[in-house]
């Protein structure tokens, strides 16, 4: 029968199948609906009109920008001006730090200014929230997700997953981390005013900087598990990110990847029907994204679903973090067939102790932890936007297994100067973004011998 019993059975057996065949832990996009529901956090328009009260220079109403056609960011930019006004008015300068007060800080600090300190007290408390919210929350926490992508402000997500590492804003692009156990907050964060993406501006330059963070972040999206929360179909950050994805992943308009889900919240549901499970949403520019739909009321269940049921829901995220931090060249097989045996204990004591890492595993240690990163620094979206502008991934490696068919040789077989296997992602060095070149462009076959690999 074709209920919402049956709904979730086949939603949780689609979601378990693409957990096993991709063997990894899933990648949470947060937006704004995830700290409205947890704490009651405002939505975009929402803080506009909060910050728009606290502003005598402020006499439109955000109904009359909108009513015009002005979008938030645009608002959000009038907004920085009035209170730039205000804040060096005698009535409004002695509300803001006198740091502000300089031409070294541009004139929408104070709006931002503001709006920090609107959020930064907004924190999940497990002891005055509703039962049902809390128990979602603790299944959301057992993911033990990779890592967590946000476009919120706020550090609701930080005092969640305390043991997470926040990387803000422009350091997003410059973290040579190993990616486990952080939250990417895009869009800046509260504990740092400036970094703040709210206005037209902010949006410009972000625009300008997205490619290099589209390129970082599209391994995730093409190697993970990914769940949408807290997002509306009509939200432009989801539909600039689809649209990207879309244009890099997608080929003949397929639903891709497989592994994208849009959670949906429903404010109640017909134990007889049968939500849909595939959501169109209009990217702009005439094209739509087919994207894998979640219509739940309760999220607990969708979350148990992206719980591994293998020993690794059970890690430590931050040790992990740490260790992979510190262990970059590792003896392996693509194909292992020794069993490995771990005591945690151990692993803890090497995260304290990392000169003692070469010891127990008998492999190289490295002063540098992001060697590899340096050495080979693309991953298999980067490396295709690298070598030809808009080229995806799997259209990159269709030259390769050109290359190889013609060759004989196996250029993704095993590690060497070009490419490099770290499960989850693949990496490629210079030298193999210059030999794809020459073939792409120039039909030059690369001589394996000559650089040296038979």
């Amino acid at each position: 029968m074709q209920d919402y019993t049956q709904y979730k059975e086949d939603i949780v057996a689609d979601v378990k199948a693409v957990i096993e065949k991709l063997a990894c832990l899933p990648i949470f996009f947060v937006g704004s609906g995830f700290s409205k529901r947890l704490c009651g956090a405002p939505n975009w328009e929402e803080l506009l009109k909060e910050l728009r009260a606290l502003c005598p220079n402020c006499d439109g109403e955000i109904a009359y920008y909108r009513q015009k056609g002005i979008e938030f960011p645009a608002i959000g930019s009038i907004l920085a001006e009035k209170y730039n006004e205000w804040a060096w008015s005698p009535q409004g300068r002695t509300g803001f730090p006198e740091d502000y007060f300089s031409p070294s800080f541009p004139l929408d600090i104070f709006l931002k200014h503001s709006i920090s300190q609107l959020l930064t007290d907004l924190k999940f408390d497990e002891s005055v929230c509703d039962a049902n919210i809390s128990s979602e929350v603790e299944l959301m926490k057992a993911c033990s997700p990779h890592a967590i992508i946000t476009t919120n402000y706020d550090l609701i997500l930080d005092n969640i997953f305390s043991d997470y590492t926040p990387i803000i804003g422009q350091q997003v692009v410059r973290n040579i981390a190993a990616n486990i156990g952080e939250i990417f907050k895009i869009h800046g964060c509260v504990s740092d005013p400036s970094s703040l993406v709210l206005t037209e501006e902010d949006y410009k330059s972000f625009e300008e900087d997205k490619k290099y963070l589209t390129a970082k972040l599209l391994a995730f999206f093409a190697e993970h598990p990914l769940l949408f929360i807290g997002y509306s179909a009509d939200d432009r950050n989801i539909k600039d990110i689809l649209y990207v994805v879309n244009k890099l992943l997608c080929e003949n308009g397929q639903l891709y990847p497989e592994n994208i889900y849009f959670l949906e919240w429903a404010s109640s549901i017909d134990a007889s029907t049968y939500p849909v499970r595939e959501k169109i949403i209009d990217i702009g520019e005439g094209k739509s994204f087919r994207i894998k739909a979640i219509v739940a009321q309760d999220f607990g269940w969708v979350f148990k679903a992206f719980s591994s049921e293998e020993p690794l829901e059970k890690i430590d995220v931050k040790m992990l973090r740490n260790l992979t931090n510190r262990i970059v060249e590792v003896s392996r097989t693509n194909d292992p067939k020794i069993r490995m045996e771990f005591d945690f204990k151990i692993l803890h004591h090497l995260v304290d102790n990392p000169k003692d890492i070469a010891k127990v595993y008998g492999v190289a240690a490295l002063d540098n932890p992001a060697l590899v990163n340096v050495t080979h620094p693309y991953l298999p979206a980067e490396a295709a936007e690298a070598i030809q502008a808009g080229m995806s991934w799997n259209k990159l490696y269709k030259y390769v297994d050109q290359i190889e068919k013609q060759t004989g040789y196996a250029i993704r077989s095993t590690d060497t100067k070009l490419h490099v296997n770290i499960k989850p992602a693949r990496r490629y060095s210079q030298l193999f973004i210059d030999l794809m070149k020459d073939y792409i462009d120039n039909g030059n076959l690369p001589d394996f011998e000559i650089i040296g690999l038979t």
